[in-house]
């Protein structure tokens, strides 16, 4: 499993459903390969309110990556990481994992959103060159993962 990111600095929320694990995974690796600072729900503190934990880190985070699939609109906890990043303003990016239509409140929520469809490409590479160059995702970068992108770093990163 890939490391989550405990900390203060900007990071990613990543929604996904769980039967979604066999795409999840090499999504979440190249992320933080890449040099992302990532949050999944891997990092739920043991003993935690679980819904309390999951409202802190969405409402923390700097954007939020909701992986779409049959699975993740079938999800409750999906649904409600969505639409309360929405509700806070977060950035958000639909990364669809499959062709799948949107139920009617989630397509008023996202569907004038860029997404990215996953689906759509030929290898994980292609797909992960078009990820990295979100620039919602700019902030979450470490710093070594901001000289691996060549992004120029404020001090901030």
């Amino acid at each position: 499993m890939p490391k989550v990111y405990k900390g203060d600095r900007p990071f990613v929320f990543v929604s996904y459903a769980h039967a979604d694990s066999d795409a999840v995974l090499p999504i979440l690796d190249a992320l933080v390969d890449e040099g992302y600072r990532v949050w999944y729900d891997d990092g739920i503190e043991v003993g935690s309110s679980f819904p309390a934990f999951i409202a802190d880190r969405v409402h923390d985070c700097s954007c939020l990556i909701a992986l779409i699939s049959s699975s993740s609109l079938a999800s409750v906890w999906c649904k409600n990481e969505v639409s309360y990043a929405l509700e806070l303003g977060k950035s958000i990016l639909p990364v669809y994992l499959e062709d799948v239509e949107l139920p009617r409140d989630l397509e008023l929520q996202l569907g004038t959103v860029q997404a990215l469809f996953w689906y759509t490409y030929d290898t994980d590479e292609a797909f992960n060159q078009k990820l990295f160059c979100v620039p919602m995702l700019r902030p979450c970068l470490t710093p070594e993962g901001a000289r691996k992108r060549g992004v120029k770093s404020r001090g901030s990163l």
